[in-house]
């Protein structure tokens, strides 16, 4: 007798359990599993199983958790309605997102939340009292080459003691090009990050623990930009002529620039420069955006294009499930810079 004859008797309707004369007692047990085999076998046959893994459902991905790209600033406490656009973030494009996260975390930023977009990798990064807007570092996901190095702005940090900053940020990779020294009433210095991106230093007194203060936008046309900016809903807080060490004991001009300020009173302040030291610079296609909280997006994006500046994309839920429906809208100022603008809660 062959193995498939014997298989088919287990269990069969004779009154000895399905075996033969000198047949070993099979288990109810295993009679039981090999029923169990054979209704399985017949039920594959009628659904036209092909006996391939392909017919195994897989399982249903994980959901994406959704992740704030430019959070409310709470400053610790709740975030009423606001009633003017404020900037919730800068994000800076990095050549090597891991090491610029390091050098960040070290001047006492934490990281609140890491977002895989459509076309770029995006660590937030804040103070960890709250206090200032947050800093979104960034970095592409092609393979073309890009120059990170090409930011004609600045990123501003208020710290209780801007020598003891200054000091960190040298020994964290930075190169500090002027420690802070007395400057109307207080102390700044200058320094260049990993991607040379220009970090000014500023002492104080109010500041807890060091926070983004400001981001300084460069632009072609100082005049024209601050038109527009008025335009988008910041107001004017001063205008300053900054020089710098000329190396023979004086000072030479390095750029100008105007200082404004959301009317909320909330957020980094958007500072335009224009560089006066006579050395060229990019202003156009730089590894740079603006994040922005605004009480209306619809009605932002129409005082956007009023202002000049091009709606790239209307406000919307956003499709990228990371942002959870979050309705945002993209435009450009006059020199190219993406103004990323979010419903405000």
């Amino acid at each position: 007798m062959d193995g498939r004859a014997a298989w088919w008797r287990v269990g069969g309707p004779r009154g000895d359990g399905g075996r033969g004369a000198g047949s070993a007692a099979v288990p109810a047990t295993v009679r039981a599993a090999v029923q169990a085999i054979a209704v399985a076998g017949l039920a594959c046959t009628v659904a036209a199983c092909d006996g391939s893994d392909d017919d195994v459902a897989a399982p249903p991905p994980p959901p994406v958790a959704v992740v704030d790209p430019c959070p409310a600033i709470t400053s610790g406490g709740a975030t009423p309605p606001v009633a003017a656009p404020y900037v919730c973030g800068i994000q800076v494009g990095v050549a090597d997102l891991e090491k610029s996260v390091a050098f960040y975390k070290a001047l006492g930023l934490q990281e609140t939340g890491r977002l895989r977009r459509t076309d770029r990798d995006e660590v937030v990064l804040a103070s960890p009292d709250g206090t200032g807007s947050h800093l979104v570092l960034f970095h592409h996901l092609d393979a073309a080459g890009r120059d990170y190095r090409r930011n004609p702005g600045k990123v501003v940090f208020y710290a209780k003691d801007a020598v003891a900053f200054g000091a960190g940020f040298a020994r964290a990779g930075g190169v500090l090009s002027a420690p802070p020294v007395p400057y109307q009433g207080t102390l700044v210095g200058f320094g260049r990050d990993l991607d040379n991106n220009l970090v000014e230093i500023a002492q104080s007194a109010t500041a807890v623990t060091a926070y983004l203060s400001a981001v300084g936008l460069g632009v072609s046309n100082l005049e024209a930009a601050r038109t527009q900016y008025l335009g988008l809903g910041f107001q004017q807080a001063a205008r300053l002529s900054v020089s710098k060490p000329d190396g023979q004991g004086g000072t030479t001009p390095w750029y100008d620039e105007y200082i404004l300020v959301s009317p909320s009173r909330k957020g980094a302040s958007v500072v335009l420069m224009t560089y006066t030291d006579g050395q060229p610079r990019n202003y156009t296609d730089v590894p740079v955006a603006v994040g922005l909280r605004v009480p209306d997006p619809a009605a932002f994006a129409q005082a956007a294009g009023a202002a000049g500046a091009t709606v790239v994309s209307a406000p919307a839920a956003s499709a990228e499930p990371v942002l959870g429906g979050l309705v945002t809208g993209t435009a450009r100022d006059a020199d190219g810079t993406l103004l990323h603008f979010h419903a405000a809660p």
